[in-house]
């Protein structure tokens, strides 16, 4: 709080005199002046002053302070000041001209500014307003006070004196009157009063002084006066008149009681009070009065309580009197008001029941959801409506919403939205009424469209304390109307997408609608377009525009809807020919309009020309069909050949003349199942396909036919006869191949298998259906995704795939799990062309190779297993195979002789490396050859990779599959006799 001048000064004065004297505390102090002491509490902490003039100079003296320095502190005057400017109006006479110093009085120069700033100040305080009245130049000055105790603004025009009249009371009219004519005939000051219009409309009483001033021949010239508004004295003289009376003529109990407990004053009322108490002036209260007078004391504020006499009950209110030690006791008898607070609250329950149950009805019977909502935001009461709007499980039972927060039972969104405007509605506390449709998704994710008003809830004392929310649930409607607004826009692009061109003219021929397709047809690219060109008269697009008003006149004869072909022109003059459906019609403001569609037909009017052109050729096409063909008809219940073509001329031995006009019942009589089957044609209304048996007239025997019968509305069937003796004779030759070549393939030990371009089985051997354990009937016709899984599946069909595109045999090893295994098979496709040389099919041969490999698995693990001791062992070994490749050679030989397997791949590369000597080359060459195949024991001199030869010790191991075995080691390098030496007789 910001400190106040008034509030710093008593505080200072305060603590100085707690210094001299430490009894001197706030309590003492606001005891001693008969004022709370919290309120001086908060004057020290910078409250503005409200006090008294009587209160702050007994508060001067308490602090001993000067008294005039609080009160301008204050913002009051001293009394004796105000009085002394209400008394001597003439000390004011040198500031009169404060607003037109030229006109009523000194130069402005002539008196510092300071002054009048002083002089404005002084009357502010004193609330004492000055006026001067020129008699002469029938002129007016008011001070600022003057228009503020009137209420006008500072600053604003003065009244005129007929101005100021108006605001005076008609009863004080006379007497304002009175007084300016006394004044304006000279004399004495005159005190006056009157009351005035304030600028709020009220009366007010005004206190006045005015003098008159004479000019320099004795006339008066001017009138000089203050005013003040004693309005608040007034009534507070009435009030103390009244309150000088109040004990006395109290009809209730007034009592004083000193701090000691007596009764020291008690009026008339107060008899019947002391006669059943027991009491009397000059004696003690008792026990529970003093308590409470003491209380009041202690407290000095007032003090309220119920004192019980006899069978009435006194409310005692107990004021205390600080100063003089004393507290007054003011009783009022309230036993009836018990009384008729009892029987009133007995009637507020029976209304409170008729109102909650009539309550009740409106809400169960209101369309409306109702909810009633406390300031906190939880839920008092919801009506079935309401509940319904907030969907499961709340719709089964309104009283589950009770007690519920908004973010129980709306989504978080739109429980921010609801608490905004709910605490709008308790803010501004004026009802709030829904403008708009609100979305409300609720828990459950369901959105609902309200239209959500609000009235605030007030309690007894005014106070906001929740509201009422009234919703109407206008979902079905806005899903209704945005339906409807769909739907208009789908069907205005049902009109404006149409291949109709769509119109509406006036009967003079005026177009007022079009749509896209009616300008399209017409060569206009848009609606406008047309409009702009023959808008103002529709027949300017007829090729003959006569016709136009004949459309209308016989429209006008209510022929109803029309329907006929026109020739229309276009833009660019070119004809069309559309087909018109009209109407009469009338619009919106009852006028009669024409309006419809047209249809283009002038394509199909030649499709119809090309149509009839096509029957033509048709007709010529059936004639010359290569196969025969009979056209029977239907006439007097009978079917009747009424047409037959060349073919069928030549099929019949040329007697197929005298047949026409025949029934086929006579035709056929020889071959009822043909009969038969034209009968079911023409009644099954379809197209039918028979193999049937017929001997034509003049043939030796029967032959088989394939036999189309085609129905053609409304009561033609057309007989195609394609014979097929010859065909059936092939096929069954073809059935006995394909008989012996299935025997072929199901005793071969090969898989084989055809499949189509798609991938589907169409044959398999028994070879197939013992690898899969799978019968034909299962594989046939399936795709490889049924039958295999889905990883070999997609690789058999990519390998299907690349076979078919090559066009070439293809033959590969592919692993497929078959009976639960997975087995190795060696497959072989190969596509099979047709005459064009395009695949139709696949063949697939499949030899399962599962333990062939396997054995050469088991081969290959040996050897791999002879090569890893052979790298191990502690001398230089070489494996030779039977056509004298090197197989493998181990490190030890490397290091010995320096030279590696891409060195001497075999031994023809060996022999030139170690024996560069054609003739010692020779002669090892044919003694190996001696001892081929067999276990030999030779020492020779060899090359080796460094340049330099060594005698070498050979140890040869014949093997079993024609491979040897050679182990080397160095010999004793002393020259020995001969190229070579045999230390060992061969095994």
């Amino acid at each position: 709080m910001a400190t106040h001048p008034f509030g710093e000064r008593i505080r200072s004065r305060r603590l100085a005199r707690l210094a001299e004297d430490n009894t001197f505390t706030l309590r003492r102090l606001a005891g001693r002046l008969g004022i709370q002491p919290s309120y001086l509490s908060r004057l020290e902490r910078g409250a503005p002053p409200s006090l008294s003039e009587d209160h702050i100079q007994a508060l001067a003296r308490e602090l001993g302070d000067d008294a005039d320095a609080l009160l301008a502190l204050a913002g009051k005057i001293p009394g004796d000041v105000r009085r002394l400017l209400l008394d001597s109006p003439e000390r004011l006479a040198q500031v009169r001209a404060l607003a037109k110093p030229c006109a009523l009085g000194p130069q402005a120069d002539n008196t510092p500014p300071r002054f009048w700033q002083s002089y404005r100040e002084s009357q502010r305080l004193a609330r004492v307003g000055s006026f001067v009245r020129d008699l002469v130049a029938n002129e007016d000055f008011w001070s600022e006070e003057f228009f503020r105790i009137f209420g006008l603004p500072p600053g604003s025009p003065t009244p005129d004196f007929d101005q100021f009249l108006a605001l005076v009371h008609p009863e004080d009219q006379p007497a304002v009157l009175g007084v300016r004519a006394r004044l304006a005939a000279g004399g004495e000051p005159v005190h006056y009063t009157y009351r005035f219009r304030h600028s709020d409309g009220c009366w007010r009483h005004a206190k006045a002084v005015a003098r008159c001033e004479y000019d320099a021949s004795g006339r008066v010239w001017r009138i000089h006066g203050t005013v003040q508004d004693v309005t608040t004295e007034r009534q507070a003289l009435l009030d103390l008149r009244s309150v000088a009376q109040f004990p006395e003529d109290n009809p209730h109990p007034v009592l004083r009681v000193g701090k000691d407990g007596r009764l020291a004053y008690a009026n008339q009322a107060s008899a019947a009070l002391l006669n059943a108490a027991g009491l009397a002036v000059g004696e003690s209260v008792g026990s529970l009065l003093l308590a409470e007078v003491q209380a009041a004391l202690d407290s000095a504020a007032p003090r309220v309580f119920e004192l019980p006499v006899a069978e009435a009950v006194l409310r005692i209110t107990a004021v205390p009197l600080p100063a003089q030690g004393q507290v007054n006791l003011y009783g009022c008898d309230v036993t009836g008001e018990r009384t008729a607070q009892a029987a009133l609250e007995a009637v507020r329950r029976e209304c409170s029941a008729t109102n909650a149950s009539m309550l009740q009805a409106v809400l169960d019977a209101s369309l409306d959801a109702i909810t009633f909502v406390s300031a906190e935001g939880r839920i008092l009461r919801a009506n079935s409506a309401m509940a319904r709007a907030m969907g499961p499980p709340y719709d089964s039972d309104p009283a589950l919403l009770v007690g519920l927060r908004r973010n129980d039972v709306f989504a978080p969104d739109t429980a921010l939205a609801v608490e905004r405007d709910d605490q709008a509605v308790m803010t501004q506390a004026v009802p709030l009424l829904a403008t708009r449709p609100m979305a409300i998704v609720t828990r459950d994710g369901i959105t609902r469209r309200l239209l959500l008003s609000r009235s605030p809830l007030h309690d007894a004392n005014g106070n906001v304390i929740g509201f009422c929310a009234v919703g109407r649930d206008v979902t079905d409607w806005h899903d209704t109307a945005k339906a409807l607004a769909a739907s208009e826009a789908r069907y205005q692009r049902l009109i404006d997408d149409a291949v109709l061109g769509v119109f509406r003219t006036t009967v003079d021929g005026r177009i007022l609608a079009a749509n896209p397709a009616m300008a399209r047809m017409l060569g206009y690219d848009t609606p406008k377009e047309l409009i702009e060109h023959i808008g103002h008269n529709v027949a300017l697009g007829f090729e003959a525009p006569q016709r136009r008003q004949e459309i209308v006149e016989r429209l006008a004869d209510g022929h109803g809807l029309l329907n006929f072909d026109n020739t229309y022109v276009c833009k660019d003059g070119t004809r069309i020919i559309g087909r018109l459906h009209a109407r009469l019609a009338t619009d919106e403001n009852g006028e009669r309009v024409v309006e419809g569609f047209v249809e283009d037909i002038t394509e199909r009017k030649r499709v119809e020309a090309e149509l009839v052109a096509s029957e033509e050729r048709l007709k010529t096409h059936l004639q010359n069909f290569p196969l025969p063909s009979f056209t029977f008809a239907l006439e007097d219940r009978q079917l009747i050949l009424t047409n037959a073509n060349k073919a069928a001329e030549a099929l019949f031995r040329g007697r197929i003349g005298a047949s026409l006009g025949a029934s086929a019942e006579a035709m056929f009589e020889e071959a009822p199942d043909v009969y038969l089957a034209l009968w079911n044609a023409f009644e099954s209304r379809r197209t039918d396909r028979r193999r049937l048996s017929l001997r034509p007239p003049g043939a030796c025997e029967v032959g088989l036919f394939d036999m189309t019968f085609v129905f053609v509305s409304p009561d033609t069937v057309i007989l195609h006869a394609e014979e097929i003796t010859a065909m059936a004779r092939m096929r069954e030759n073809l059935h006995r191949t394909s008989e012996q070549l299935r025997s072929i393939l199901d005793h071969v030990p090969c898989a084989i298998y055809f499949k189509d371009t798609a991938g589907h089985c169409i044959m398999i051997n028994r070879a197939v259906e013992e690898a899969f354990g799978r019968p034909a009937a299962g594989v046939v016709g399936q795709a490889p995704g049924s039958i295999h899984e889905p990883e070999v599946a997609a690789r058999i069909a990519e390998d299907d795939r690349r076979v078919l595109e090559s066009g070439r045999a293809d033959t590969f090893e592919e692993d497929v799990l078959a009976k639960g295994q997975v087995r190795r098979f060696l497959t072989t496709k190969v596509p099979l062309k047709d005459e064009r040389g395009e695949p139709y099919a696949i063949c697939g041969m499949s030899l399962d190779i599962t333990d062939h490999n396997n054995l050469e698995q088991a081969i290959k693990n040996e050897r791999d297993t002879l090569k890893a001791i052979l790298a191990h062992v502690p001398y230089a070994a070489l494996l030779a195979s039977a056509d004298g490749g090197v197989v493998f050679l181990n490190q030890y030989f490397i290091d010995l002789v320096g030279y590696t397997l891409e060195d001497i791949p075999d031994l023809a590369a060996w022999l030139p490396k170690a024996y560069p000597d054609e003739s010692l080359r020779a002669r090892v060459a044919a003694d190996w050859l001696t001892v081929q195949g067999r276990n030999c024991h030779r020492i020779y001199p060899v090359r080796c990779g460094d340049g330099r030869s060594r005698w070498i010790e050979f140890k040869s191991v014949a093997l079993g599959d024609g491979r040897m075995l050679l182990t080397l080691c160095e010999a004793d390098p002393r020259p020995l006799p001969g190229w070579a030496r045999q230390p060992e007789a061969d095994a």
